[in-house]
């Protein structure tokens, strides 16, 4: 099994597996890198995000094959371990393109073939909870700016690891979007309670590996330049593990970390736990405000959590205090975001949490986000602000009524089908 298992073929894609990847190598290596590299090293996979000017940035090929070297490594009982990371020191993955999707919407001749909102998410968020279904264990190495896709891909693993040069964000809701790749699923779940994540899903707050660790959001620390030492422990130590065993990962990757000479390594201290505190007052109580208020009808949690959250920080803020200094930075951040994503965000995370399982919180955002992507929305305009002319000045639409949000998750109709699941 030493070699190379898959070089990101768009037959791996296919579902044909790792042996006719392998045999596809020559040919896929004479005509350029493929964006995913995909490496075995005994039981492990090694899966490398390889689209470095872009940040490693997920496209519609990229989306593929990722989901075919999931799929092909579940079905080999050779593949014990998954370990992912990006090329390069700059990031793990900086999101999807977003901007290609936008240039699909709206007909610019530049746009590439397949980034269309309908294809392309619907293969982003397949991909995503073949990440959170998966049998074999997932380890991600979160080195660099981790945000929106590069999270989805990732973050349902079994295993994430944080370094100190670690950047994590879930920004959408600055471009007009709400945090997707199965942000429904897990952001209303972390560990200190749904406050937290409604916090990071509204303001799209950046996360250090100290964050990270202290939220719940990744599972082990290793210093950066210790890495090479952790993966090598990893595929080490993956011959003796035993098969499928997700709920052993976590220690596995302690005795690796270990094993690399990192285990007494100390994160970067957390900036955001010593807030959490107005964190949970206000945003708990936002979410609890949503909660209620969604026994009116679909769309009020949005609009009543939200009203709530933002009525709560004016009256913090118009105080002298540290609580009041950061009430008035937590409501100039989000004045600068969309209020429909905000709307939507906050009713996306009340259902969230009483969905039960990634399928259903998947088939919601898929309905989110073809409501999103389009050219009079805010996506697109967020998109054209922040990304494409960088004027940051985007023109927002106006704050939505509980039946514009509600319109936003209602089913798509006969034009375009459900998102669905292959077995």
């Amino acid at each position: 099994r030493a070699g190379v298992r898959a070089a990101g073929a768009a037959m791996l894609a296919r579902g044909r597996g790792l042996a006719g990847a392998r045999r596809a190598m020559a040919t896929a290596a004479s005509v350029a890198e493929p964006p995913v590299l995909c490496t075995a090293a005994g039981a492990t996979t090694v899966v490398t995000l390889n689209n470095p000017r872009r940040l490693n940035a997920l496209n519609l090929e990229m989306c593929e094959l990722l989901d075919g070297i999931l799929r092909s490594s579940e079905a080999d009982p050779g593949c014990k371990l998954l370990v992912m990371k990006g090329t390069g020191k700059k990031a793990f993955c900086a999101g999807g393109d977003v901007v290609g999707v936008r240039s699909a919407g709206i007909g610019l001749p530049e746009a590439a073939d397949g980034m269309a909102a309908e294809t392309f998410f619907r293969m982003e968020y397949k991909m995503n909870r073949r990440v959170g279904t998966n049998a074999t264990p997932q380890v991600s190495l979160w080195n660099g700016i981790v945000m929106g896709g590069g999270v989805g891909a990732s973050v349902h693993g079994a295993a994430r690891v944080a370094t100190d040069t670690t950047m994590f964000a879930m920004p959408e809701t600055a471009i007009g979007l709400f945090p997707d790749v199965g942000g429904s699923r897990w952001l209303p779940r972390l560990p200190q309670g749904p406050a937290v994540g409604l916090f990071l899903g509204l303001t799209g707050a950046r996360m250090s590996a100290g964050d990270l660790l202290a939220f719940g959001v990744a599972t082990h620390y290793c210093p950066a330049e210790q890495l090479p030492q952790l993966e090598a422990a990893l595929i080490d130590a993956a011959d003796a593990a035993p098969q499928g065993d997700l709920a052993a990962a976590a220690a596995f990757v302690d005795d690796a970390i270990t094993a690399a000479g990192a285990g007494g390594a100390e994160p970067p201290v957390s900036k955001l736990e010593p807030v959490l505190p107005y964190i949970e007052e206000f945003f708990g109580s936002a979410f609890a405000t949503g909660q209620a208020a969604s026994a009116a009808g679909p769309g009020h949690a949005g609009v009543e959590g939200l009203k709530s959250l933002l009525e709560n920080l004016e009256a913090a803020a118009a105080g002298s205090s540290d609580k009041a200094e950061w009430a008035a930075k937590t409501l100039k951040t989000l004045g600068r975001m969309s209020p429909t994503a905000l709307a939507v965000t906050t009713e996306q995370l009340v259902n969230g949490l009483e969905l039960p399982s990634i399928d259903e919180c998947l088939q919601m955002e898929f309905r989110l986000a073809l409501r999103c992507a389009t050219p009079d929305g805010d996506f697109f305009e967020g998109v054209r602000a922040l990304l494409m002319d960088k004027d940051n000045s985007p023109t927002w639409n106006a704050a939505p009524a509980a039946s514009d949000v509600a319109a936003y998750f209602a089913p798509l109709g006969e034009s375009v089908s459900e998102l669905t699941f292959d077995a």
